[in-house]
């Protein structure tokens, strides 16, 4: 985990797994269009459950299952698509 993220959250879904929320920080973003791209490619991970962008707060909120995903991979995918992940 880096320093762009913040751990929220952490709980046992069912006994069988986890799933973790952490707040990534987004710089770049300037509209809705941003918004939904940042949404698309999240949505397209494997393990990613729920997402929240705000355009905003310029920030997402991200649940996702650590044993399929972890931040790091979702954080640069964010930046692969042409944003800025940070605290």
């Amino acid at each position: 985990m880096s320093a762009q993220t913040e751990f929220m959250n952490k709980t046992q879904l069912n006994g069988e797994s986890t799933v973790e929320q952490q707040t990534i920080k987004i710089g770049g973003m300037t509209c809705d269009g941003c918004v939904q791209s940042v949404k698309r490619v999240l949505l397209n991970m494997p393990g990613v459950d729920v997402i929240d962008v705000s355009l905003a707060l310029n920030q997402a909120i991200v649940k996702f299952d650590p044993q399929r995903i972890d931040i790091a991979r979702i954080t640069q995918s964010i930046e692969n698509a042409g944003y800025e992940a940070r605290g």
